[in-house]
């Protein structure tokens, strides 16, 4: 697929795999515009793409923007449309991630993972869908986990949001489907972004022993980047980027709800040589042994 001149929003476009996309849509031609909440690291993202521009009439830009403040990003979409026209593609990249045992977390951990994860692309899509259904194409794209689909130690947080994002897109993907608008929902496995290691720093040590078994390619924002468009050309529902997100689909798949048993049975020896290791675990921290 030939992306110049298309109409393009990123949200979380300063960083990570937003701004990977950000960088390939550029090079391709295509108007990018970038959002997140971090004014300084989207001014030197903006920056970055100007001086990969491909031609004058490119239209590149950031704006500042929560895109968990419903108001503040309809008003911000609907001047993106009459200056631009409405989008072509829109990739939903703002998350958050909050790792811990559930009576570390707080209450405003878990709405935070809810605001960023989920109710972003909810705002983001109600946002676009007008001006994308009287066009009658586009394409909308959401950054899910394979732990919204199978629970895990630590994920409380994380994990309900993203199972919900999945849910949207899935409910999305009906209402939108007579109006040309292709829906697709992505499972990147990890992934080196700054997400990843503020997670890293956080991971109970159950996931972490897990990790030292199966240590697995860590993927690079701009491998995952070219999945995303590579899969938007071909109009994949999902797209998973990596073997890793292969096999846990596959896993998802045939198992079912059987596949938390898999997983559960596989963090189950991590908690025990964390036991046998005299490690904290969940249980002695909440009794304050």
């Amino acid at each position: 697929m030939n992306y110049s001149g298309w109409n393009t929003v990123i949200t979380g476009g300063s960083s990570g795999i937003g701004l990977a996309l950000a960088r390939l849509l550029t090079q391709e031609g295509a108007n990018v515009c970038i959002l997140a909440r971090d004014p300084g690291k989207l001014n030197r993202a903006l920056e970055e793409l100007e001086n990969q521009r491909q031609n004058q009439t490119q239209k590149l830009a950031a704006s500042s923007v929560d895109a968990a403040d419903a108001d503040r990003v309809e008003g911000l979409i609907r001047d993106l449309v009459e200056s631009n026209g409405a989008p072509d593609l829109v990739v939903n990249c703002a998350g958050d991630v909050e790792v811990g045992y559930a009576y570390q977390l707080t209450p405003a951990d878990y709405q935070r993972n809810m605001n960023n994860n989920y109710l972003s692309s909810v705002n983001v899509t109600r946002a676009v869908l007008p001006s994308m259904s009287a066009k009658e194409s586009g394409h909308i794209v959401y950054i899910s986990s394979v732990l919204g689909r199978v629970g895990a130690i630590g994920y409380s947080a994380y994990g309900p949001s993203k199972a919900a994002l999945d849910l949207f897109a899935a409910a999305i993907r009906m209402e939108v489907k007579p109006c040309g608008i292709q829906i697709a929902i992505v499972y990147p496995s990890d992934t080196d972004t700054p997400q990843y290691a503020y997670e890293s720093a956080h991971l109970p040590a159950e996931i972490k022993y897990l990790k030292t078994i199966f240590a697995s390619h860590l993927n690079t924002p701009e491998e995952v980047a070219r999945a995303i468009l590579q899969g938007v050309a071909r109009k994949r529902k999902i797209i998973i980027p990596d073997t890793d997100g292969k096999i846990m689909d596959f896993l998802v798949r045939i198992l079912g709800r059987g596949a938390a048993n898999v997983l559960e049975f596989l963090l189950n020896i991590g908690y025990r040589r964390k036991i046998g290791s005299k490690g904290e675990t969940a249980c002695q921290s909440v009794d304050g042994d």
